[in-house]
């Protein structure tokens, strides 16, 4: 199901058939499960080893037979043949093994700590549960502490609270009983958390008090249930050291460095790189694949892997302006993951194979997206010349470094071997260019305004010169007041009051009449002025009522 393949079309191409699983039971296979889903795989894996115990069986049998036979047929204590004298040794040397393996296992049990005391549930003063730590247990960590109360929390849809309570102790022993487990052999081990998660799931099918639980409700107990177990087991679970999965990480990340020259042309993704959106979209997909490494829980990195497919759906509808299809996702995911470099990847990828919700896996987005990530891990994996359409000369230059390809360039004078570093410091030259010649304008613009500014001073200066010099302002010099009399006369002041003394052809006797507005002959023609009169103070009372 693995296979990548370039047919008529253009681009690397899988059948959408090849995601499913190979019995055909239309749910998604898997790598890890050698194509077949989760169903189909453990039902096989069953009856091999029902197969293989019986074969065991059957060769103990015969063995046994050919022991009593040979046994039969030895005449004394003393005697006997060659080879029963062997087959004799062997199973004493098989029951001293034996005998001294029980030793080793006892001494190591006396030596070996306590485990921590499983975290009991007890219903509250309100009817809630609680946690209750034994003193000897561990502290949990912020992660883990977080899970129970939110396990917790999640049980409060349950209507009875015996039932939640049963499920809170039940999910507490499976977990005592995962970390004395820790020695069995990483495959049986998730056997074990499939088959809490198959009675979990049971259990709230048909429990009697459950029957008030919709389907809905029944998934979010039983996700609460995936992230509570798979979080407080994550150290014991996630790349343990009876598995060569560390080995197989570092594996995988060296063989992505090494093939950080693929383009997206060479694997006809279509994405456009100098677009800024594109690129935008391109970095959160990057940062979504590498937080799958950080989270604890199979639901937690399947969720980061999902936005980052959303990511890579957005940035090709963006390429292509139209929808993508699922042909140009695959392309892109494998582009994805090689600028990426995930660290862990393998690792992540067996986890969430071995210890997630199977259902989860087999159906529904996140499966699809899981099931097209293992594809591209097992795409770079097996990746060749062939899939790249490249020559095997062309195609070990580029893995040794002595060569890059070549990659489009928009200044037609780069090399086509270009390292991206080169071709980025000429890119910033042309700008740089760019920025001098729009600085030279501007100064250049700036001189000319300057220039008119100077010209349009000296232009108003000269015309008000030639008002001036055509029309010459004479200002005359301001004449004073003359008045007639001497300045020691005792009815000066009355003169000076007097509004006849000013301009008027009444004025007072001894005073030269001087009138204002001379030039004017119209104020010749003017009435003469008011004079007041002087009332007494006597007659204005005599004329009263």
């Amino acid at each position: 199901m693995s296979s990548l393949k370039r047919g008529t079309r253009k681009g690397l191409h899988v059948d959408q058939s090849e995601l499913l699983c190979k019995n055909g039971c239309g749910y998604y296979g898997n790598p890890s499960w050698q194509g077949y889903c989760s169903k189909c795989y453990r039902d096989i894996v069953q009856k091999s080893r029902q197969r293989q115990i019986e074969s065991d069986h059957e060769y103990a049998k015969r063995l046994q037979q050919q022991y009593a036979a040979e046994n039969r047929g030895s005449p004394g204590a003393s005697g006997g043949s060659g080879s029963g004298r062997e087959l004799s040794f062997s199973k004493f040397e098989e029951k001293k093994t034996q005998h001294t393996g029980s030793k080793t296992r006892t001494v190591k049990k006396l030596f070996k700590s306590k485990s921590s005391s499983t975290v009991k549930g007890s219903p509250s003063q309100e009817g809630k549960l609680t946690p209750q730590a034994s003193p000897k247990e561990p502290v949990l960590s912020p992660e883990s502490q977080k899970t129970v109360n939110e396990f917790i929390e999640g049980l409060r849809i349950v209507r009875s609270r015996a039932f939640a309570q049963e499920l809170y102790k039940s999910a507490q022993h499976f977990i005592h009983r995962m970390q004395n487990s820790a020695y069995l052999p990483i495959e049986e081990q998730s056997e074990m958390v499939h088959d809490f998660y198959n009675s979990m799931s049971e259990r709230l099918q048909k429990h009697p008090t459950a029957g008030g639980l919709t389907a809905e409700q029944q998934a979010q107990l039983l996700d609460g249930v995936e992230k509570h177990i798979t979080t407080r087991l994550h150290q014991l679970l996630f790349c343990p050291s009876i598995t060569d999965d560390e080995q197989r990480d570092l594996k995988l990340q060296d063989r992505i460095r090494s093939l950080n020259w693929v383009t997206p042309q060479m694997l006809d993704t279509g994405i456009k790189e100098d677009d800024a959106q594109v690129q935008g979209l391109t970095d959160q997909a990057i940062a979504a694949i590498i937080e799958v490494g950080s989270q604890r829980s199979p639901q937690e990195k399947l969720s980061c892997l999902v936005r980052c497919c959303q990511h890579i759906f957005e940035l090709l509808r963006v390429s292509h302006d139209a929808p993508a299809s699922a042909d140009e996702f695959l392309p892109a995911l494998i582009y994805i993951t090689l600028r990426a470099n995930p660290p862990l990847l393998h690792s992540n990828v067996q986890y969430i194979t071995r210890f997630a919700n199977p259902s989860r896996l087999m159906a529904g987005e996140a499966g699809y997206y899981f099931t097209n990530l293992c594809c591209a891990v097992a795409f770079l994996e097996s990746l060749d010349a062939q899939a790249l359409s490249l020559s095997q000369e062309d195609f070990d230059r580029y893995m040794s470094g002595e060569a890059v390809p070549p990659k489009p360039q928009q200044n037609d004078q780069a090399d086509g071997y270009t390292c991206e570093g080169l071709i980025l410091m000429q890119e910033n030259i042309k700008g740089l260019k760019e920025l001098n010649a729009k600085h030279d304008k501007l100064m250049e613009d700036a001189k000319q305004l300057q220039q008119e500014m100077q010209g349009f001073r000296d232009g108003v200066i000269k015309q008000i010169q030639d008002v001036l010099a055509r029309t010459p302002l004479d200002i005359k010099p301001r004449q004073p007041l003359q008045l007639a009399g001497t300045p020691d006369s005792p009815n000066q002041q009355d003169l000076l009051l007097s509004p006849s003394t000013v301009g008027y052809p009444q004025a007072g006797a001894g005073l030269q009449a001087v009138t204002l507005d001379t030039e004017n002959e119209d104020n010749l023609n003017l009435p003469p002025p008011l004079v007041p009169q002087v009332v007494s103070t006597q007659a204005a009372d005599s004329s009263g009522p």
